[in-house]
């Protein structure tokens, strides 16, 4: 038996990514240049983090538990 639920959902979803407008090749390339901007700054923010020295009192509160 066929389950027309599921072929209706995947009829939509077909035709929802049909009459969805392309992007244009300057609005792809903007919003590229903003992911790009983007994952620079969180690597960035996160290479920063990760050469933090790690606090005195966290330090101590490990040789506690050690």
């Amino acid at each position: 038996m066929h389950d027309n639920g599921a072929r209706r959902k995947e009829h939509l979803m077909t035709n929802s990514k049909a009459s969805q407008p392309k992007a244009k090749p300057a609005a792809a390339a903007k919003d590229q240049g903003k992911h790009d901007n983007v994952s620079h700054n969180l690597r960035k923010v996160y290479q920063a983090t990760v050469a933090e020295d790690i606090p005195k009192e966290m330090l101590d509160l490990l040789k506690k538990l050690g």
